[in-house]
């Protein structure tokens, strides 16, 4: 079995920076405790796909991952679930329409039952898109 190439540093900065240092999955981010000396969020880079199924080191097929979420993850690509993902997914539980209206008009207009919509600020806030 051929030794797979590491994620040159200068790839994995490039990918971390993009991300805003911040987890894909949860959200989490080293920033969120800057009073803390220890490491609370360890960050690592993750293949959307894996070595293992032929993915390469591109920056395409890479994001930024804690390691608990990473870890969890393995080489399933089934799990690559981001938040962008989860704010479809949410969006669609309120109303299939909203996702249709926001692809074709660029917004919509939601109204979401308190938890929903709690949730889906709480996840607008972890990504800038």
């Amino acid at each position: 079995m051929a030794k797979r190439k590491a994620i040159p540093d200068k790839i994995r900065l490039q990918v971390l920076k993009r991300d805003n240092f911040t987890c894909r999955s949860c959200g989490k981010s080293p920033a969120l405790y800057p009073e803390i000396q220890i490491d609370v969020v360890n960050l690592e880079i993750d293949h959307f796909k894996p070595h293992s199924k032929g993915g390469s080191n591109s920056l395409d097929n890479l994001h930024t991952l804690c390691m608990q979420c990473n870890r969890g993850k393995g080489n399933d690509e089934s799990l690559n679930i981001t938040i962008q993902n989860k704010i479809r997914i949410l969006l669609e539980r309120i109303n299939p329409k909203v996702v249709e209206s926001i692809e074709n008009n660029g917004n919509a207009r939601v109204v979401a039952n308190e938890n929903d919509y709690q949730e889906l600020f709480r996840l607008c806030e972890l990504t800038d898109s």
